[in-house]
Protein backbone atom coordinates (compact mmCIF):
# COMPACT_ATOMS: atom_id res chain seq x y z
CA UNK A 1 0.00 0.00 0.00
CA UNK A 2 1.64 3.62 -0.58
CA UNK A 3 2.16 5.44 2.36
CA UNK A 4 -0.18 8.61 2.12
CA UNK A 5 -2.34 9.32 4.95
CA UNK A 6 -2.60 6.15 5.99
CA UNK A 7 0.88 6.33 7.84
CA UNK A 8 -0.68 9.57 9.64
CA UNK A 9 -3.76 7.58 10.77
CA UNK A 10 -1.51 4.99 12.03
CA UNK A 11 0.59 7.11 13.92
CA UNK A 12 -2.80 8.29 16.19
CA UNK A 13 -3.99 4.80 16.77
CA UNK A 14 -1.75 2.87 18.64
CA UNK A 15 -3.74 -0.22 18.08
CA UNK A 16 -3.50 -0.38 14.66
CA UNK A 17 -0.77 -1.82 12.02
CA UNK A 18 0.70 -0.35 8.98
CA UNK A 19 1.71 -2.51 6.00
CA UNK A 20 3.12 -1.23 3.06
CA UNK A 21 3.60 -3.03 -0.59
CA UNK A 22 1.44 -4.23 -3.36
CA UNK A 23 1.40 -8.26 -2.65
CA UNK A 24 0.40 -9.63 0.39
CA UNK A 25 -0.94 -13.00 -0.11
CA UNK A 26 2.90 -14.28 1.20
CA UNK A 27 2.92 -12.03 4.44
CA UNK A 28 1.83 -14.04 7.53
CA UNK A 29 0.74 -11.38 9.88
CA UNK A 30 -1.50 -9.67 7.24
CA UNK A 31 -3.24 -13.50 6.22
CA UNK A 32 -3.66 -14.09 10.16
CA UNK A 33 -5.52 -10.36 10.43
CA UNK A 34 -7.67 -11.38 7.37
CA UNK A 35 -8.82 -14.98 8.60
CA UNK A 36 -9.88 -13.52 11.97
CA UNK A 37 -7.68 -15.92 13.80
CA UNK A 38 -7.71 -13.88 17.32
CA UNK A 39 -10.92 -14.27 17.17
CA UNK A 40 -12.15 -10.51 15.18
CA UNK A 41 -14.01 -10.58 11.74
CA UNK A 42 -12.41 -8.92 9.16
CA UNK A 43 -13.94 -6.38 6.84
CA UNK A 44 -12.73 -4.28 4.15
CA UNK A 45 -13.30 -0.30 3.89
CA UNK A 46 -14.42 -0.39 0.36
CA UNK A 47 -17.66 1.07 -1.44
CA UNK A 48 -18.39 -2.74 -3.73
CA UNK A 49 -21.21 -3.20 -5.76
CA UNK A 50 -21.70 -5.54 -2.72
CA UNK A 51 -20.97 -3.25 0.26
CA UNK A 52 -23.00 -2.69 3.12
CA UNK A 53 -23.01 0.34 5.58
CA UNK A 54 -20.91 0.70 8.31
CA UNK A 55 -23.57 1.53 10.39
CA UNK A 56 -25.06 -1.78 9.93
CA UNK A 57 -21.69 -3.95 11.06
CA UNK A 58 -22.46 -5.54 14.37
CA UNK A 59 -20.56 -4.35 17.19
CA UNK A 60 -20.72 -6.74 19.98
CA UNK A 61 -17.14 -7.90 19.29
CA UNK A 62 -14.36 -6.44 18.22
CA UNK A 63 -13.53 -6.50 14.48
CA UNK A 64 -10.88 -5.85 12.08
CA UNK A 65 -10.95 -2.84 10.03
CA UNK A 66 -8.85 -3.32 6.76
CA UNK A 67 -7.88 -0.06 5.18
CA UNK A 68 -5.96 0.53 1.71
CA UNK A 69 -5.01 3.75 1.35
CA UNK A 70 -3.89 4.64 -2.42
CA UNK A 71 -5.83 5.76 -5.94
CA UNK A 72 -8.73 4.32 -6.48
CA UNK A 73 -7.13 2.58 -9.47
CA UNK A 74 -4.83 1.03 -7.07
CA UNK A 75 -7.09 0.23 -4.55
CA UNK A 76 -9.29 -1.48 -7.06
CA UNK A 77 -6.26 -3.68 -8.74
CA UNK A 78 -5.29 -4.32 -4.82
CA UNK A 79 -8.57 -6.01 -3.98
CA UNK A 80 -8.05 -8.07 -7.22
CA UNK A 81 -4.52 -8.80 -7.05
CA UNK A 82 -5.19 -10.20 -2.96
CA UNK A 83 -7.63 -13.16 -2.79
CA UNK A 84 -7.77 -13.06 0.88
CA UNK A 85 -8.57 -8.78 0.68
CA UNK A 86 -11.01 -9.69 -2.15
CA UNK A 87 -12.11 -12.38 -0.31
CA UNK A 88 -13.62 -9.97 2.54
CA UNK A 89 -16.90 -8.70 3.47
CA UNK A 90 -16.97 -5.10 2.09
CA UNK A 91 -18.60 -1.98 3.88
CA UNK A 92 -18.73 1.49 2.72
CA UNK A 93 -19.94 5.04 4.09
CA UNK A 94 -21.20 8.03 3.41
CA UNK A 95 -19.08 11.44 4.37
CA UNK A 96 -20.68 13.84 6.49
CA UNK A 97 -18.69 16.57 4.48
CA UNK A 98 -16.54 17.30 1.72
CA UNK A 99 -12.98 16.36 1.88
CA UNK A 100 -10.61 19.01 3.32
CA UNK A 101 -8.04 18.14 1.70
CA UNK A 102 -7.19 20.84 -0.36
CA UNK A 103 -3.72 20.22 -1.68
CA UNK A 104 -5.77 18.55 -4.71
CA UNK A 105 -9.57 18.14 -6.07
CA UNK A 106 -11.05 14.75 -5.12
CA UNK A 107 -12.25 12.68 -8.04
CA UNK A 108 -16.30 12.73 -7.25
CA UNK A 109 -17.73 14.71 -3.99
CA UNK A 110 -17.46 11.00 -2.07
CA UNK A 111 -14.46 10.69 -2.16
CA UNK A 112 -12.17 11.75 1.16
CA UNK A 113 -8.84 11.39 2.14
CA UNK A 114 -7.42 7.71 4.35
CA UNK A 115 -7.54 9.49 7.44
CA UNK A 116 -10.63 11.44 7.00
CA UNK A 117 -12.39 8.37 6.04
CA UNK A 118 -11.16 6.50 9.23
CA UNK A 119 -12.18 9.19 11.65
CA UNK A 120 -16.02 9.36 10.64
CA UNK A 121 -16.22 5.12 10.21
CA UNK A 122 -14.03 4.11 13.35
CA UNK A 123 -16.42 6.98 15.43
CA UNK A 124 -19.44 5.39 13.53
CA UNK A 125 -18.16 1.89 14.70
CA UNK A 126 -17.32 3.35 18.25
CA UNK A 127 -20.99 4.97 18.05
CA UNK A 128 -19.00 7.88 19.22
CA UNK A 129 -19.39 10.39 16.12
CA UNK A 130 -16.64 12.63 18.17
CA UNK A 131 -13.95 10.55 19.27
CA UNK A 132 -11.88 10.53 16.48
CA UNK A 133 -12.54 14.30 15.37
CA UNK A 134 -8.67 14.51 16.38
CA UNK A 135 -7.13 12.58 13.79
CA UNK A 136 -8.04 15.32 11.40
CA UNK A 137 -5.51 17.99 13.56
CA UNK A 138 -3.02 16.86 11.69
CA UNK A 139 -3.95 15.92 8.55
CA UNK A 140 -4.95 20.25 8.79
CA UNK A 141 -1.83 20.99 10.24
CA UNK A 142 0.00 18.97 7.31
CA UNK A 143 -2.24 20.54 4.22
CA UNK A 144 -1.53 23.79 6.09
CA UNK A 145 2.20 23.37 5.59
CA UNK A 146 2.11 21.81 1.94
CA UNK A 147 0.07 25.09 0.72
CA UNK A 148 2.63 27.68 1.91
CA UNK A 149 5.09 26.80 -1.28
CA UNK A 150 1.58 25.70 -3.01
CA UNK A 151 0.70 29.22 -2.83
CA UNK A 152 3.69 30.27 -5.00
CA UNK A 153 2.79 27.62 -7.65
CA UNK A 154 4.66 24.73 -6.16
CA UNK A 155 3.13 21.71 -6.28
CA UNK A 156 4.27 18.32 -5.47
CA UNK A 157 6.76 17.72 -7.87
CA UNK A 158 8.18 21.08 -8.17
CA UNK A 159 9.11 20.52 -4.72
CA UNK A 160 10.90 16.94 -5.76
CA UNK A 161 12.30 18.94 -8.32
CA UNK A 162 13.33 21.97 -6.22
CA UNK A 163 15.34 19.64 -3.78
CA UNK A 164 17.12 17.64 -7.14
CA UNK A 165 18.51 20.70 -8.10
CA UNK A 166 19.54 22.26 -4.15
CA UNK A 167 21.35 18.75 -4.00
CA UNK A 168 23.23 19.09 -7.36
CA UNK A 169 24.26 22.86 -6.56
CA UNK A 170 25.02 22.15 -2.94
CA UNK A 171 26.88 18.59 -3.96
CA UNK A 172 24.84 17.04 -0.95
CA UNK A 173 21.77 14.77 -0.33
CA UNK A 174 18.83 16.21 1.00
CA UNK A 175 15.59 14.93 2.28
CA UNK A 176 12.72 13.83 -0.30
CA UNK A 177 10.52 15.85 2.31
CA UNK A 178 12.68 19.26 2.36
CA UNK A 179 9.33 21.57 0.30
CA UNK A 180 7.29 20.11 3.32
CA UNK A 181 9.29 20.45 5.97
CA UNK A 182 10.44 23.94 4.84
CA UNK A 183 7.21 25.06 3.43
CA UNK A 184 8.45 28.64 3.50
CA UNK A 185 11.00 30.94 1.02
CA UNK A 186 12.62 32.00 4.53
CA UNK A 187 12.26 28.80 6.12
CA UNK A 188 14.19 27.11 3.52
CA UNK A 189 16.87 29.52 3.23
CA UNK A 190 17.29 29.45 7.07
CA UNK A 191 17.28 25.70 7.14
CA UNK A 192 20.03 25.84 4.27
CA UNK A 193 22.09 28.62 6.20
CA UNK A 194 22.07 26.73 9.50
CA UNK A 195 22.95 23.70 7.23
CA UNK A 196 26.04 25.06 5.61
CA UNK A 197 27.03 27.94 7.87
CA UNK A 198 29.77 26.12 9.34
CA UNK A 199 31.42 25.66 6.44
CA UNK A 200 31.30 29.47 5.26
CA UNK A 201 29.78 28.54 1.97
CA UNK A 202 27.38 26.88 -0.04
CA UNK A 203 30.13 24.05 -0.90
CA UNK A 204 30.26 22.43 2.01
CA UNK A 205 31.01 18.67 0.84
CA UNK A 206 30.80 16.31 3.47
CA UNK A 207 29.40 18.77 5.96
CA UNK A 208 28.28 16.83 9.26
CA UNK A 209 26.13 19.79 10.64
CA UNK A 210 22.23 18.49 12.30
CA UNK A 211 19.84 19.36 10.71
CA UNK A 212 17.84 22.32 11.92
CA UNK A 213 14.30 21.33 13.13
CA UNK A 214 11.34 21.99 10.91
CA UNK A 215 9.79 25.17 11.83
CA UNK A 216 6.53 25.22 13.29
CA UNK A 217 3.24 25.36 11.22
CA UNK A 218 1.10 28.29 10.68
CA UNK A 219 -0.91 27.23 13.81
CA UNK A 220 -0.20 26.10 17.24
CA UNK A 221 0.51 22.58 18.00
CA UNK A 222 0.44 20.76 20.93
CA UNK A 223 3.65 18.71 21.67
CA UNK A 224 1.66 15.16 20.94
CA UNK A 225 0.69 16.94 17.73
CA UNK A 226 4.21 18.05 16.87
CA UNK A 227 5.76 14.20 17.68
CA UNK A 228 3.30 13.38 15.17
CA UNK A 229 4.07 15.71 12.30
CA UNK A 230 7.80 15.39 12.83
CA UNK A 231 7.55 11.33 12.66
CA UNK A 232 5.56 12.21 9.02
CA UNK A 233 7.94 14.00 8.00
CA UNK A 234 11.03 11.43 8.53
CA UNK A 235 9.98 9.42 5.78
CA UNK A 236 12.35 7.70 3.76
CA UNK A 237 13.20 9.56 0.39
CA UNK A 238 11.70 6.76 -1.19
CA UNK A 239 8.69 6.46 0.77
CA UNK A 240 8.23 10.34 0.71
CA UNK A 241 8.72 9.65 -3.25
CA UNK A 242 6.20 7.42 -3.25
CA UNK A 243 3.58 9.80 -1.39
CA UNK A 244 4.68 13.21 -3.49
CA UNK A 245 3.35 10.72 -6.23
CA UNK A 246 0.70 10.26 -4.87
CA UNK A 247 -0.67 13.64 -4.22
CA UNK A 248 0.37 15.02 -7.58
Amino acid sequence: MPVGTARLAHLCLPDSELHVGVDFDDNPQVQAALAGEDGRPAYLLFPGPNAIDIAEVPVDRPITLVVVDGTWWLARKLTRRNAGLGALPQVRFTPPAPSRYRIRKEPAAHCVATVEALAHVLGVLERDPERFAGLLKPFEAMIDRQLHFGALGLDSIMGLELRNRLERALQRPLSATLAWNYPTVDALAAYLDALLAPHGSASGLGAAAADPAPPTGPTPVDGGLATLLAELTSLSDDDATRALREVS
